[in-house]
């Protein structure tokens, strides 16, 4: 309402729903192929923390009071509502420990889905690169890894690994 009023466009850029190995997920999700969805898992990690200046709003404690989860985790608790719903719970903690500012590196956080799944998310800001999200089912398993690899293994049965070509998700 507040940019319709200023005559602003407000959009969210929450990509990685169009992912093509999201697809895949979501069609085996659909299909029963991992049997009933128990826990999903996300990683969105990077160092991009240390390049923060003091006068970037991603170097605010005020704006950003959850460290690397405002700047790239946020992306990981879209793409776990695309695939399962609302988030009904939530546990968090947030830790300031390498970085200079005066926001946090480290952020891990636990919950509840309204479906009754449970999922993690660590969103870190002064490591390597990572980003990694992973659904646990009734029959087996399925990672997307660095956006462009997914690989399932079902019980008993070997992994299966897809890799795709290279996507824009900017």
């Amino acid at each position: 309402k507040a940019a319709g009023r200023a005559g602003r466009v407000l959009a969210l850029g929450h990509d990685r729903r169009f992912l093509p190995a999201m697809a895949e997920l979501r069609r085996r999700l659909a299909d029963g192929a991992l049997g009933q969805a128990l826990h999903v898992e996300a990683n969105f990690s990077g160092s991009s923390g240390f390049g923060y200046k003091g006068d970037q709003w991603r170097a605010s404690a005020t704006e950003t009071p959850s460290g690397g989860m405002a700047g790239s985790g946020i992306h990981m608790v879209d793409a776990m509502i695309g695939l399962f719903g609302p988030i009904e719970r939530v546990y968090a903690q947030s830790l300031r420990q390498v970085l200079m500012d005066d926001i946090d590196d480290t952020t891990s956080m636990l919950f509840g889905f309204e479906n009754g799944m449970s999922g993690y998310l660590a969103a870190l800001s002064a490591t390597g690169s990572m980003w990694r999200l992973q659904v646990f089912g009734s029959k087996g398993w399925a990672e997307i890894r660095d956006e462009r690899r997914l690989e399932v293994r079902l019980i008993g049965a070997e992994s299966e690994v897809i890799d795709y070509p290279p996507f824009d998700t900017r």
